[in-house]
């Protein structure tokens, strides 16, 4: 939203009776503490709305506290700032993504599903979730917040759709206009926020970059300096690189005509099943499997939901991505009828 110049229409200094709406509106929309909205809105410092006109032409209103954008208004819903949430990132859920997404990010791209790194379980991480949450956006290594936006989905049809698609609308983020808007502050070391257990990314979604990324292991990667990250991306050139029809990069010195006969033969089958098809017998391999493995000493009765995350999943081959609304069943609980 911000990642364009925007036009500023006016700027007024808020009253004290204006600085209580604020607080009280900060309350009962983001549930913040009394206690935290005195220091967010303090009384001694002065306090302006600014009314402005983004580059796609939305309406916003900025809350500023001694100069720094501390909240934005977009249709009535109000929205902290990264400053904000440097102060206090555990206002709101926070996705942590790699930190080479953060050039999509900040050039206005929303977050996507395949590039979020989760904790454990995913219905513990994402079940409570609900769509249009307001939402932070942390990077590996650093839990201070880098982008804010709203969910696209609810925690549980994020889990649904097997992690693919657009997961939060990003609305602001780290070094854009808004954030010029105050002192410029540098990003903060705040400490690891998350342990990776699962991640997942899509070269598709995110680039080149964030694909080799996850082509290492956790221990190989290095994290990089967010803030010179900005500034110097590395490349890599067309001759060092080659793209196979499957669109994954490869290396120039590999050779890619050489294919067996098994190999071959898989993918003439694979084009004569239909998609369905093919993610219903997924479904069922990941089911048997998991019977054989993870499930096979459970005990009963146990939730669709809780099956399909815990075991299902799990049993997933290294590769393949399982999106039950894809296949015949549609629904878990289908699959156990």
């Amino acid at each position: 939203m911000f990642h364009k110049p925007f036009r500023v229409k006016s700027s007024t200094v808020i009253k004290g009776s204006e600085r209580k709406k604020l607080r009280a509106a900060l309350i009962d929309a983001t549930g913040v503490t009394a206690e935290k909205v005195v220091e967010i809105i303090p009384s001694k410092e002065t306090v302006t709305v600014a009314k402005i006109c983004t580059h796609a032409g939305d309406i916003v209103f900025i809350y500023t506290v001694d100069k720094n954008p501390v909240y934005f208004e977009v249709e009535g819903t109000l929205y902290p700032t990264v400053y904000t949430l440097w102060k206090y990132f555990d206002l709101f859920p926070t996705f942590t993504t790699w930190p080479p997404v953060f050039k999509n990010l900040r050039g206005g791209a929303d977050l996507m599903l395949p590039g979020v790194i989760v904790q454990g379980d995913l219905w513990v991480a994402l079940g409570n979730i609900k769509k249009e949450a307001i939402v932070a956006v942390c990077l590996k290594g650093n839990k201070a917040p880098v982008a804010v936006g709203k969910t696209v989905l609810s925690g549980e049809d994020m889990i649904m759709s097997a992690m693919k698609g657009k997961g939060v609308h990003t609305l602001h983020t780290y070094m854009d206009h808004l954030w010029e808007l105050g002192d410029k502050s540098l990003l903060p070391e705040l400490g690891e926020g998350v342990s990776t257990e699962q991640e997942v990314t899509d070269t598709a979604e995110v680039g080149e970059t964030t694909e080799q990324c996850s082509k290492r292991t956790e221990a190989d990667i290095e994290m990089p300096d967010i803030n010179s990250l900005v500034f110097s991306e590395a490349s890599k050139s067309a001759s060092e690189l080659q793209i196979d029809e499957n669109h994954e990069f490869i290396s120039a010195g590999d050779n890619v005509t050489n294919k067996n006969l098994e190999e071959a033969s898989a993918e003439i089958e694979d084009e004569q099943v239909s998609p369905i098809d093919k993610m219903d017998s997924l479904l069922c391999h990941c089911f048997y499997t998991a019977l054989k493995t993870t499930a096979k000493k459970i005990e009963l009765p146990i939730l669709s939901s809780t099956f399909y995350s815990a075991h299902i999943l799990s049993a997933l081959p290294l590769g393949e991505k399982l999106d039950i609304k894809k296949s015949s069943y549609k629904k878990t609980q289908q699959v156990f009828e």
